[in-house]
């Protein structure tokens, strides 16, 4: 699919602006491949946020400056203001439910991955966006994203 080393410190080093574009343009894109897939607005939104949050769960922890360059994305997707309490509180949900979380977020990968490529490499780099979010894409975020690959 792509060299992840490679990637991983291209988003790294990534200006604010550049990464907001990215992030947006990804999310986009793969909000209208889920959707046409499932073929249902609700469906597809649920799924997106599991990936997002299966994201920035992946190292454990979400500070505010990550939660600030994510918000948008989450936002544009659920249509209605997100804020970081709600999210850290989604966000301990999840990790609750430890590596479960993690295998269903593959899961979903690969069933996207078999319906089409193209959608799981979006699906793969949108998750690394996420990751880099914080400016660090750590060597447990790295290697959750080599699973996804």
């Amino acid at each position: 699919m792509f060299d992840l080393e490679a990637i991983c410190s291209e988003v790294e080093k990534l200006d604010p602006m550049t990464f907001a574009s990215r992030i947006s343009e990804k999310g986009k894109s793969v909000m209208g491949g889920i959707a046409a897939v499932v073929g249902d607005e609700e469906n597809a939104k649920t799924l997106f946020s599991a990936l997002v949050f299966g994201a920035v769960i992946s190292d454990g922890k979400l500070d505010e400056k990550e939660f600030g360059l994510i918000k948008p994305l989450l936002e544009e997707v659920v249509e209605e203001e997100v804020c970081y309490a709600d999210a850290v509180e989604f966000m301990d949900g999840l990790k609750s439910q430890g590596s479960d979380y993690k295998k269903m977020i593959s899961a979903i990968v690969e069933m996207f991955g078999a319906v089409s490529d193209e959608l799981k490499s979006d699906i793969v780099m949108l998750c690394l966006l996420v990751c880099a979010s914080d400016g660090k894409i750590s060597k447990r975020e790295k290697n959750w994203l080599a699973k996804l690959v």
